[in-house]
Parts: structure tokens; C-alpha cells; sequence
């Protein structure tokens, strides 16, 4: 079982994140304290190990950017189902109409979480727009978008 603690910017040292953008990965550990500050955000521990990492960071009041750091190599399936309900339940309490999140436009499993894969509707976001040259090395990524 995955037990939920309040997230410090510290945790996302304790394991290596899956991404295929090291520079993505970079400034996520670099904006980590403002994260912390801006939204809900929470750690998951699985038997005593740091796992992953995740939050909402409000815009302004109704509009929120997601994200999420999982460790390389942990089974999606075993966080899938944490992160969907905990997404949920935030979503009605912080009465956010509009959730965003990014993924790099060749991380396939990040996009495969984000919006699924026909099977399943991943974490329910829906694909909204390519940004260009939008990561900090200037890479694309894709927005999606869930709207409340």
C-alpha cells in the first residue's frame, strides 16, 4: 500500500524520475519549493521508499497546472489508481473548473497517463494543444487539459 505524506522539495532527490527530459527533470527539482507552496502537493512512499511525487499549482482561483514525478521503473498501475482518486477529490474541493499538465511530446508514457490509450481514459485529460519550443530545452511538449 502507498502511503501519502506532505511533499518537500527534497523528496525529489530520493529517486530517479521518469522522463525523458533530463532538462524537464532539472527545473522541476529547481522550482520544487514554489510548487510546494502553490497548491496541494503530496509524496508517496512505497515500503519505506520514496516513489513519487505530485501536486496542483493554482493559476488563479478555479485554474491549477498538475504535475507529477514517478519513479523510473515503478509499476504505473500501483500509482495510477492513487493519483486518479487524490486528482478527483481535488479537483471538487479546490473547486477548480479548468486542471491543466504538460508532458514532453516523446514521453509516451506521460502521455499515455495523462489521456490513456482507448483501453482507458488515463487520468482523464483530454489533449488541448502542441507547445513549441515550450521546454527549458526548447523541446516540445504536448498540453492537456480536464476540464471541471
Amino acid at each position: 500500500m502507498i502511503e501519502i505524506i506532505p511533499f518537500e522539495p527534497c523528496h525529489l532527490d530520493a529517486f530517479e524520475i521518469n522522463c525523458t527530459s533530463q532538462a524537464a527533470i532539472d527545473n522541476l527539482k529547481k522550482i520544487s519549493g514554489y510548487l510546494k507552496q502553490s497548491g496541494p502537493c503530496f509524496t508517496g512512499v512505497y515500503k519505506g521508499k520514496i516513489i513519487g511525487c505530485a501536486g496542483l499549482s493554482e493559476l488563479w482561483p478555479g485554474v491549477a497546472q498538475a504535475w507529477a514525478a514517478v519513479e523510473k521503473g515503478f509499476p504505473m498501475f500501483k500509482v495510477h489508481k492513487v493519483v486518479k482518486q487524490a486528482l478527483t477529490t481535488l479537483i471538487e474541493s479546490c473547486k477548480y473548473h479548468r486542471v491543466q499538465a504538460n508532458t514532453p511530446d516523446d514521453f509516451e508514457m506521460g502521455k499515455k497517463w495523462l489521456s490513456g490509450n482507448g483501453k482507458s481514459k488515463g487520468l482523464g485529460f483530454d489533449v488541448e494543444v502542441t507547445l513549441r519550443k515550450f521546454g527549458p530545452d526548447k523541446s516540445d511538449f504536448i498540453q492537456y487539459v480536464r476540464l471541471g
